[in-house]
């Protein structure tokens, strides 16, 4: 019987070093999440060396075990590498995609969760504002993982007038009638957290966001993740320097 091998496609979201110049990638596809073993591809003469780019598209070629549980790959092909052009903004939301989503998403949320990681990245390829981006995504990558907070009213009532508050914790916006001791960011915030949770990454943004109200969501997204998940994102110590 001939070597049973399985074509790919999908969208690299980590390769660790494991040993004997072994590596493990994990890797997104329309089908969903999965992993399989890489040799020699640190080497930057390595024909699978782009399995070692984050958010790199790809199509490999995997050998498949006999008990169908082990999946190595034989040989592939970059279609897109992440281009940060010495932009720190853009490195940023590139790492702070590619960390959620390896460590968020799971099992049963991988396809829904690659078209959104997609659209993601040809928000970033037409050139929208890196941080307007990654906030939206990690946004909606709360809401996809089961996390995601009410900015359609308020969380308590439903009430969706005299919003005034905002608070992770109780479930999103507040009304006046409920925001006691409650954080009140002002109307620009609360604006702005709905359209990160509503904007279609797929098409053209109708605005951005400013820096500082972008690098606020995303602190605010992430610190809400921590608090219900444990998964501390170390990318967000980059926004210092952005």
């Amino acid at each position: 019987m001939g070597e049973r091998t399985e074509h790919l496609a999908g969208i690299v979201l980590r390769s660790v070093p494991y040993k004997d110049s072994l590596s493990m990638v994990s890797f997104l596809g329309p089908e969903g999440l999965f992993s399989f073993s890489a040799r020699g591809i640190e080497k930057p003469t390595s024909k699978g060396h782009f399995l070692t780019y984050q958010l790199s598209c790809c199509d490999v070629l995997l050998s498949v075990s006999s008990d169908g549980k082990r999946l190595s790959f034989k040989e592939g092909a970059a279609l897109s590498v992440p281009d940060i052009r010495d932009d720190l903004s853009r490195g940023v939301a590139y790492s702070l995609a590619a960390e959620a989503t390896s460590l968020l998403v799971r099992e049963e949320d991988g396809p829904e969760a690659f078209r959104l990681l997609s659209s993601f990245l040809e928000a970033m390829k037409r050139g929208e504002e890196p941080l307007t981006a990654a906030a939206a995504y990690l946004a909606q990558l709360t809401r996809l993982i089961g996390y995601g907070i009410n900015v359609d009213g308020c969380a308590v009532c439903g009430r969706k007038e005299n919003i005034v508050a905002l608070s992770f914790q109780a479930g999103g916006f507040l009304c006046a009638d409920h925001a006691d001791f409650y954080a009140r960011p002002g109307a620009l915030y609360l604006k702005e957290i709905r359209f990160l949770s509503r904007v279609d990454l797929a098409v053209p943004f109708p605005r951005h966001l400013e820096t500082g109200e972008a690098k606020k969501a995303i602190r605010d997204y992430a610190r809400h993740l921590s608090t219900l998940t444990g998964v501390e994102l170390k990318s967000i110590k980059l926004l210092t320097a952005v």
